[in-house]
């Protein structure tokens, strides 16, 4: 039997799949049973967040194919889309008991699958509230006949099958190319006729019943697909049969409920209700990995989902071995000495890679034997006043090794799936890459403080909105660097003497150069130190210099900009700012 979800590209379904695969992990099913499906733009390709979940085979099989559907008006309409390529590609399909599910499944233990793959009949979960032909008849006498017309499909054949109409998860046997292919054709038809003639159908349906027309609820127009599985079994001449294996708990049922069924289907919940149980909707462009969800009801089967959350995030590191983590810095206080142990403990909890720490100073603060195993540490010893930033940054990035590198600041925080993230687009091409949408949030002393002492993310995205919000397009904190990119660029331009202008001008800089640049979803967070508030400039005429020298690199066109670049690398270069008046 194969394991199969059809699903697009998109966040939301990525992390999803990441929690079931492990589920299914913890559950012994053979990776190679597996088959995920990932529906891509044909243009673009897969979505670089995708990378390192498609090249896990321990995991699954990933199948990529294009979207090409001339209608799209139906978002579901891809599931069927895909699977009608997938076995065109592999015929061999039509001969093997297919297990169809969504990505946001997880199993309390496997169904009794030998009790459903023998013979000739489908079996389906329990879905008859939303999807028989009692349900389809409450919204008015008019809609089973049309939706049966759409599908071609006798009314009186759905009527007998009333009692075993089911969905969400189905044992198929014996679908092809040519059954997939009419599913996507009906789901689609279903859907748009649906939508566009709800209206009527309440008019029809107030005056039939009369009640008031803004009592009608319409239809579930978005279940188009799984009436289209259903109805074209039927037609297939399957027998249909509902079966208890198959039963499934909601998120907001009794937690009772996730011990008497062997699947959680997370699914159903309104974010008007995400206070209490868990809402997937909430997480379209971000991850729940690193939320707190204590929240939910824990009476609720929900909070058992939550539990596999948690599983994962403390099942994996996420390994970045192609990206050396740059820390440059500075201590000029005991909190921004508490910061950068806590990221380095934050670093080494979430991931695999390699971190170089510089310490640039007139005296060595670090104690190297503090730093966990994966730190490199470097003591570069400067009696330079103001920090002479861009220097000890390219002493830093001469250090790495790696194809790509991560300037991080010693005092910020992001979601640890932004960096992966960022990652993955420099792997596609692109050339300097923020982990974050621009959107800096400075954390105050009280939280910084509870950070350090539990470096929770959740606790930071929880309470995001007790924080100043510093920028809404900063370039500061943290980048990854194309390493070969930013060699041919100069590295940091060391005209830029002290802290100030050095971030703008370096996304500047690959801007004109036309290199690849990319930002990720979600934010970024600066913990407390009170260095941090500080004037950014040691005097006013390094505030004028660095400002000159900004604009001048905002104002260069390429060749320009280039011939400037192998000017500043000469052994004879001096900046403007350090030089003798």
């Amino acid at each position: 039997m194969i394991f199969l979800s059809a699903q697009p590209d998109d966040i939301i379904f990525l992390w999803q799949l990441e929690i079931q695969l492990l589920n299914f992990r913890e559950m012994g099913i053979d990776p190679a049973g597996i088959h995920v499906l990932l529906a891509v733009n044909p243009h673009s390709g897969l979505r670089p967040e995708y990378r390192s979940l498609v090249n896990r085979q321990d995991l699954a099989c990933f199948f990529i194919y294009p979207d090409n559907r001339a209608q799209r008006r139906y978002p579901s309409g891809v599931r069927p889309h895909i699977i009608k390529q997938h076995f065109l590609r592999h015929t061999w399909l039509k001969d093997t008991a297919i297990f169809y599910h969504d990505c946001d499944i997880i199993f309390r233990e496997l169904p009794d699958f030998s009790q459903l793959i023998p013979g000739n009949t489908w079996y389906v979960s329990d879905t008859r509230t939303y999807l028989n032909a009692d349900y389809i008849c409450q919204h008015g006498p008019q809609v089973l006949k049309d939706m049966c017309r759409i599908a071609d499909i006798p009314p009186r054949t759905v009527i007998n099958a009333n009692d075993n109409t089911g969905g969400a998860q189905y044992v198929l046997k014996n679908t092809d190319y040519h059954f997939w292919d009419k599913v996507e054709t009906d789901s689609e038809n279903l859907y748009t006729w649906l939508k566009d003639n709800q209206e009527d159908y309440a008019a029809s349906w107030a005056v039939n019943t009369g009640n008031n027309i803004n009592d009608y609820t319409p239809i579930q127009h978005w279940c188009a697909d799984m009436w289209a599985v259903m109805w074209n079994g039927l037609r297939s001449g399957h027998p249909i049969s509902i079966h208890p294996e198959l039963d499934f708990c909601w998120p907001s049922d009794n937690i009772a409920r996730w011990h008497q069924c062997r699947i959680y289907h997370n699914a159903g919940i309104l974010r008007d209700q995400r206070r209490k149980y868990f809402c997937k909707f909430v997480y379209n462009i971000t991850f729940p990995y690193y939320e707190q969800l204590d929240y939910l009801d824990q009476d609720s089967c929900s909070a058992m989902y939550a539990a596999a959350i948690r599983r994962y995030t403390q099942h994996a590191r996420i390994p970045l071995r192609d990206t050396t983590i740059l820390i440059p810095v500075r201590i000029d206080s005991a909190d921004k000495l508490a910061n950068l142990y806590t990221i380095l403990q934050f670093i080494d909890k979430y991931f695999e890679t390699t971190v170089i720490v510089s310490e640039m100073d007139r005296e060595q603060i670090i104690d190297p034997v503090s730093l966990p195993g994966n730190v490199q540490y470097h003591y570069l010893h400067s009696d330079t006043d103001p920090y002479y930033r861009t220097y000890h940054h390219n002493t830093l990035l001469q250090l790495c090794e790696t194809p790509y590198g991560a300037l991080y600041d010693a005092d910020v925080i992001l979601a640890p799936n932004q960096l992966a993230w960022a990652a993955e687009h420099l792997r596609a091409g692109a050339t300097l890459v923020y982990p974050y949408d621009g959107t800096e949030h400075y954390v105050n002393r009280n939280f910084s403080n509870i950070f350090r002492r539990q470096p929770d993310f959740g606790m930071l995205h929880h309470y995001q909105q007790c924080f100043d919000t510093v920028s809404s397009e900063s370039f500061g904190g943290v980048c990854l660097i194309n390493m070969s990119a930013f060699r041919k660029l100069g590295l940091e331009n060391i005209n830029l003497v002290g802290p100030g202008h050095e971030h703008k001008e370096r996304y500047k800089r690959f801007r004109i150069a036309g290199e690849k640049i990319k930002r990720t979803e979600g934010v970024l967070f600066h913990l407390y130190h009170p260095g941090r508030n500080k004037p950014c400039f040691h005097n006013e005429k390094l505030m004028l210099h660095n400002r000159q020298e900004y604009l001048k690199v905002c104002n260069m066109q390429p060749a320009e900009l280039f011939g400037y670049i192998e000017k500043m690398k000469t052994a004879a270069h001096r900046p403007a700012a350090l030089q003798p008046v």
